[in-house]
């Protein structure tokens, strides 16, 4: 399972990106290569960090349009 701390900092580094309006394709794309690389590649480790990209863009999504 994705850790607390990551949790939040994917939730942080999300938010900053779009936020920040530009290139947001490319910053998702390394925040989630550096989730995935600081914890052991298997499965489940790419399952939850999948999870949790997807929450916050979503939810980053939400407040944008608010």
């Amino acid at each position: 399972m994705v850790d607390t701390n990551q949790h939040d900092n994917i939730k942080d580094d999300i938010r900053d990106a779009l936020e920040s309006g530009s290139d947001i394709h490319e910053k998702v794309k390394a925040i989630t290569f550096k989730a995935l690389t600081e914890q052991q590649l298997d499965t489940e480790n790419i399952k939850n960090v999948v999870e949790a990209v997807s929450e916050d863009i979503s939810e980053g999504m939400m407040t944008q349009s608010e």
